[in-house]
């Protein structure tokens, strides 16, 4: 970056800017400034919990988010829904016109980090998750976690 000019901000939310309150109503403000600037946009809603923000409505019934809004369109969007049985979209990452755009896998990347990190021993997968979740993807969880499970040799 030669220049030092910052071309795309990454926002992954938290449950702070997705609840209700002042944090929200912060991030809100802070969004809407990005929004109406000269930059690109990404923002990743990973959380179940809480309504979708403005410009995401239209996937309210979807668990998960991806807004994307690029500079040189300023007055569009794109948003991929998604849900917790699929994987998260691939997405082209925004920078200058002229660049080349590298593909973010996100699931490459939280996969990696959740082994780094060792997750699997301190997150305990036989608590329900909060919020719960629907019928037919917590049966699918559960199918999920039994099958990664170790099996005992008897």
């Amino acid at each position: 970056m030669p220049t030092g000019e910052v071309v795309t901000v990454i926002e992954l939310l938290s449950h702070t800017n997705k609840q209700a309150g002042r944090e929200r109503e912060a991030y809100l403000e802070k969004r809407e400034e990005l929004l109406d600037s000269r930059l690109s946009f990404v923002e990743i809603d990973l959380l179940r919990a809480g309504p979708p923000l403005p410009y995401t409505e239209r996937a309210a019934d979807s668990a998960y988010r991806l807004f994307i809004r690029r500079r040189e369109l300023p007055s569009q969007a794109r948003l991929y829904p998604f849900q917790v049985r699929q994987f998260i979209p691939t997405f082209p990452l925004p920078l200058l016109p002229d660049d080349a755009e590298p593909t973010v896998d996100l699931n490459a990347l939280l996969a990696g980090l959740h082994e780094r990190a060792g997750y699997d021993l301190v997150i305990n997968y036989a608590q329900p998750p909060e919020p719960p979740l629907n019928d037919e993807d917590a049966k699918w969880a559960t199918d999920l976690l039994s099958s990664a499970a170790p099996h005992n040799a008897d």
